[in-house]
């Protein structure tokens, strides 16, 4: 494996006990964020059966109810299970941009690793915090995307599925094996 040549950055690379370029395997970031995943999960899972149970009185398009749901309720069209989706897609995009957004163009740390002063071993194996964060948002995201998409119908299709399982796994990779990510901040954020 490729050793980094951090050479001094304005600030830490990383707040973990192994650092870029001192042969150290890092520690599994799965594991190391597995109680933010636990949050997340649970998180999302909240926000979307609050909604779906709450029921809300808002229409959808009718083309996604079927005729039955049509002349039960006099031609209005309610699936709080599309709502509730909406909602949690929403805050998981906002706080994967905010995250993204913050990191790539704000913090010292991108800064230094987009500079010249960075070896390409550094943006690929040096471990952030930041990525782990983002990763940890993808990874329930894609979970739980995966999971709720069997319970409707407009989703439950083997490309949503496949898409979903696949981007899952890519930041559990991320996570677990601590790499790209300097590149994760930007294509799971920016």
């Amino acid at each position: 494996m490729c050793k980094g040549t951090l050479k001094a950055a304005p600030t830490s690379i990383s707040s973990s006990s192994s650092s870029v370029g001192d042969g150290k395997i890092p520690p599994s970031g799965f594991e190391k964020r597995r109680s933010l995943i636990e949050i997340g999960l649970l998180l999302f899972s909240a926000i979307y059966g609050g909604i779906y149970y709450s029921n809300p009185d808002i229409d959808v398009n009718p083309e996604f109810c079927s005729q039955e749901i049509l002349d039960a309720t006099n031609g209005a069209c309610r699936r709080p299970d599309l709502i509730a989706y909406k909602v949690v897609a929403l805050s998981a995009m906002i706080t994967m941009g905010l995250i993204g957004v913050y990191n790539w163009h704000f913090t010292s740390k991108m800064k230094f690793l987009g500079s010249r002063d960075a070896s390409p071993e550094d943006r690929l194996f040096g471990a952030l915090d930041a990525s782990d964060y983002l990763n940890v948002v993808i990874f329930c995201y894609q979970l739980w995307d995966f999971v709720i998409s069997f319970t409707i119908p407009e989703h439950f299709d083997a490309i949503f599925l496949v898409h979903h399982f696949l981007a899952m796994l890519t930041a559990l990779f991320s996570l677990e094996y601590q790499m790209v990510s300097y590149y994760s901040i930007f294509y799971g954020g920016c």
